[in-house]
């Protein structure tokens, strides 16, 4: 949880608390005028007091297809060339080693969407030569 989030919970939890005050001191009002306990109807549960349902455990739900990808191969390939959809913007990074692509392909595709993974070579120029496509999103094939 980062700090804009956290800040956003605790005006939230202090709204709550604020809401259950009003209630506690409208109750209290009440019970002044009529110089005795009112029968109030009980107020609706909260939301926080519920105790969870136990669900049976799912499968984790796979977007798309699992993404295998080989090891580049030494001398011939020096990077990953990752393609992927962020929004409407189509963009691509490159990656030294196939360790963040696991976590890649487990973001939610309303977030990224992978569309194309190839392999590289390095040019010294500072350019690179696309040596082969290892794996395509099902729907771009």
């Amino acid at each position: 949880m980062n700090a804009a989030e956290q800040a956003r919970i605790i005006d939230l939890l202090q709204q709550r608390e604020t809401a259950l005050v009003q209630v506690w001191k409208c109750e209290a009002k009440i019970h002044e005028i009529l110089g005795c306990t009112f029968p109030l109807p009980a107020p609706p549960p909260l939301p926080s007091l519920a105790k969870p349902r136990k669900r049976g455990k799912a499968r984790a739900k796979t977007v798309g297809t699992t993404m295998k990808i080989r090891r580049l191969k030494a001398n011939r390939e020096h990077a990953y060339l990752i393609h992927y959809l962020q929004g409407d913007e189509e963009t691509q990074t490159l990656q030294p080693d196939a360790t963040i692509l696991p976590a890649i392909a487990k973001l939610p595709s309303s977030l990224l969407k992978t569309t194309r993974v190839e392999s590289v070579y390095l040019n010294g120029d500072g350019t690179h030569t696309v040596v082969d496509l290892l794996w395509e999103s099902p729907g771009d094939q």
